[in-house]
Parts: C-alpha cells; sequence; structure tokens
C-alpha cells in the first residue's frame, strides 16, 4: 500500500520491492492453505475500519487473486543473477516458479468444508465470478484468461516454459556442491542454477543448522554439536544405493576429533548436508 500510494511507486527499485512484497504475501497464502484450507483473507493491511474477524474464504478464490497479483507484478520484478541479494531475495525467476506451482494448486483437487476433495469446477461458479480467474499473456503475446482446471494447468506450463526460456537452469553435475557452496558461504550460492529463492540466516547468527540439525560432532577443534534431529532408516533405505544424493543427505558417521570418526547405528541416521 505505501509503494503503490507513492510518488516513485513507478521506479525499478520500488516495483522490485512490490514484487517481493505479493511474492511474500502469496508464499504465505499457499502455506496457509496448504495447513488449514480455507483461510481468512486480507488484501490490505489491518486498520482502522476494517473488519479482522472475517470467516473463511474459499482457497481457490485466494490461489486466483493471489495469481493475479503475481503475474501483474513479476515482469517489473529484477532475476535473480541481477539482484544485489541473489537467489536470497524473492527474484523474478522464483515469481515464474511460484505462479506455476499456485497455478497447480488451483487446477488441482483439494479438500472442501463438506469433507469431499473437489475441484473448483464441481462447486464453484467459475464462468460468472470474475475472482476466480486469471488473466495474463503467454510467451507468444497471447493474451489468455485461465478459469477451468485445464486452463490453469495451461498457465502452469506457460509460466514453466516462460522460465526455461529466460533464465533455464541445467542441473548440477554434483548434488553435494549445492550444501558445500552455502557452508562455505562461496559467492556462487547467490546465483545458485538449481535454486530459485531461499530464506537466509540473519548474517552471524546461523540459526540451528549445524548445531542440532546436522553431523554429530561430539570434540573438534570447531567446536560441537547438540543433535537432535535424525533421519529414519525407512528414509535412508527409499534412495537407491546408486542414488549420489543419499550419502550427501543422510549422513552414517560422527566425529569425536577433527579426523575421528565413527559409525551411527541405523537408528541414528543424521541429516548430511550441512557438513
Amino acid at each position: 500500500e505505501g509503494i503503490n500510494g507513492s510518488s516513485i511507486k513507478k521506479s525499478a527499485a520500488m516495483q522490485e520491492y512490490l514484487g517481493e512484497a505479493y511474492c511474500l504475501r502469496a508464499y504465505w497464502y499457499l502455506m496457509m492453505c496448504n495447513t488449514w484450507g480455507d483461510v481468512p483473507y486480507f488484501a490490505e493491511s489491518a486498520k482502522g475500519g476494517v473488519t479482522l474477524d472475517r470467516p473463511r474464504m474459499d482457497k481457490n478464490k485466494i490461489y486466483s487473486m493471489e495469481l493475479q497479483a503475481l503475474v501483474n507484478a513479476e515482469p517489473n520484478m529484477e532475476f535473480s543473477d541481477v539482484s544485489s541479494g541473489g537467489i536470497e531475495r524473492m527474484n523474478r525467476d522464483f515469481c515464474m516458479g511460484l505462479i506455476a506451482r499456485l497455478a497447480l494448486f488451483r487446477a488441482g483437487y483439494g479438500m472442501t468444508q463438506d469433507g469431499t476433495m473437489k475441484r473448483a469446477d464441481d462447486y464453484l461458479d467459475i464462468a460468472n465470478n470474475d475472482s476466480l480467474a486469471v488473466t495474463y499473456t503467454d510467451m507468444s503475446g497471447t493474451k489468455k484468461t485461465a478459469r477451468t482446471y485445464e486452463q490453469y494447468y495451461q498457465l502452469a506450463e506457460d509460466y514453466c516454459q516462460k522460465l526455461i526460456s529466460l533464465k533455464n537452469r541445467p542441473l548440477r553435475a554434483s548434488f553435494s556442491d549445492i550444501f558445500n557452496e552455502e557452508s562455505s558461504l562461496s559467492s556462487a550460492k547467490f546465483t545458485n542454477d538449481e535454486v530459485l529463492y531461499e530464506v537466509a540466516f540473519l548474517s552471524g547468527n546461523g540459526g540451528d543448522v549445524g548445531w542440532c540439525i546436522g553431523v554429530p560432532v561430539t570434540a573438534s577443534s570447531k567446536g560441537a554439536t547438540t543433535i537432535q534431529v535424525n533421519l529414519t532408516p525407512s528414509y535412508y533405505l527409499s534412495f537407491d544405493s546408486d542414488d549420489v544424493r543419499r550419502d550427501v543427505t543422510c549422513s552414517r558417521i560422527q566425529y569425536s576429533s577433527d579426523t575421528q570418526q565413527a559409525t551411527l547405528n541405523p537408528t541414528s541416521i543424521a541429516a548430511g548436508k550441512w557438513n
């Protein structure tokens, strides 16, 4: 609201901030709808005269309205490889990916208040309710409106193709490099080709990753850990034995010094990515 009411709202910086704000709002509504289904919806800030005690809104309407906000904001956002925050700020690449994901949820089935799984097409007036529609322009310049579940699947495909076309991201040859770059604070992590967006830790405050989520270390020159999170044997065994991701993700070792290792038992497998 502050940006839209500002005299400098059309500047590139303000449009980027606006896009980030819409991405944050859409992401959190996606998380809330995944957890609770229909939730109260606010497109404006809490202030005098605004009714705060609202009934739940159908999640498909929330998805549609958040999608329209993202579709409108996406072209004015910065790509991660030119943003000062890289992939640690919500960016244009991520916005396109979020649009595709929201469109898939909007197209698919969800639990309704009567306890049955339905698409929006099954019980809502999608033909006449414009708040359930999203208008966008595809890569060819064709203007489209998504109303039916088939059209929302097409919207998801169109934005995946747009992301691939504008910022294609090949898979890394090494799965472990992604996490090694994070742990070493490598500058390469800010333009990571396999990651669109990741939540960063506040500088100098690493949270519990490595301390209680990571490889057990009882003593070393770098300190010790108090591991409180483990992976289950069934998860470890869900990987193919030739899957190179398994031994990066799941640690079977612990350290009692910088060089001394011991093997963990099958019920104490640790999260190995941030070693």
